[in-house]
């Protein structure tokens, strides 16, 4: 969680977008600054109220155990049960009212991130897909239209991802590894990339390809391969995997001339 939580604040798009949009680098300290007391108690709060179920519907406490519901949270391997208990447990507690806000709030949160990544990974396949493919380029009218026709065909992905493919594995660990795929052969490349010199091209694109080992944490991919492994130990271990590829192919395969990982005119500025 802590890896996942650096590269998530410094290389996942969906965040770096805000800062690359801001006008200043004050801004951006300001932007995280602010920001990050919102993302502590998002992440903060979920916790507790686990700790709270955890309370409400332990045998140990029959005080606190609904008799009403003594059978209906019996552990098992499968881990379903203890999904149900945080929703079931502030079902029994709040009022009607304070039950729709605070499913209000959590709608609220989870559109505020999905129209981010909706709108980010559309930009993205925009700019860095379909524009290059296009050698007359595209409009910014044109650019307009691609953007939203992605943002749409991307949403039907994901409702079909979300809803009718069977999941094999903990949801959070599916999703840790969907964005393992990227995001560890994409954190090499930033650190490196800015902090080291020799960086390369190649090394960085080795350092990408090394991203798909994540997939080795995806259960039917495991299961297929006979591994025994976590997901979290699939995208550790494909993080060090792109971390060594990125540093092995930038000593094999220079740059010619060094500084190719800059923009044009900013050789040696790093």
């Amino acid at each position: 969680m802590v890896v996942l939580g650096v590269i998530l604040a410094s290389a996942w798009p969906p965040t770096v977008m805000r800062a690359c949009a801001a006008r200043s680098t004050r801004v951006v300290r300001q932007i995280y600054s602010f920001s990050s007391v919102g993302v502590l108690v998002g992440l903060v709060v979920p916790c507790f109220l686990g700790v709270y179920a955890m309370a409400y519907f332990d045998p140990t406490n029959p005080a606190l155990r609904d008799p009403a519901l003594a059978d209906v949270f019996v552990p098992d391997a499968s881990g379903q049960t203890a999904l149900l208990a945080a929703p079931v447990a502030l079902s029994q507690v709040l009022p009607a009212g304070w039950i729709g806000l605070i499913a209000a709030g959590m709608l609220a949160a989870f559109m505020s991130s999905q129209d981010s990544y909706l709108l980010c990974w559309g930009t993205a396949l925009t700019q860095d897909v379909l524009a290059p493919c296009l050698r007359t380029g595209l409009s910014d009218k044109a650019r307009l239209r691609a953007t939203r026709v992605l943002i749409v065909l991307i949403g039907g992905f994901l409702l079909v991802w979300g809803l009718w493919l069977p999941w094999q594995q903990d949801l959070w660990e599916g999703l840790a590894v969907a964005g393992a795929v990227y995001f560890t052969g994409a954190f090499p490349i930033l650190v490196l990339g800015l902090y080291w010199k020799r960086a390369s091209r190649f090394g960085a694109y080795l350092a990408l390809g090394c991203g798909l080992l994540a997939l080795v944490g995806w259960e039917p991919v495991r299961s297929r391969l006979g591994l025994h492994i976590s997901g979290a130990v699939a995208a550790l271990g494909a993080v060090a995997a792109s971390m060594a590829a990125m540093t092995i192919g930038s000593i094999l395969v220079p740059d010619r001339g060094g500084g190719a990982m800059l923009p044009p005119g900013a050789k040696g500025k790093r």
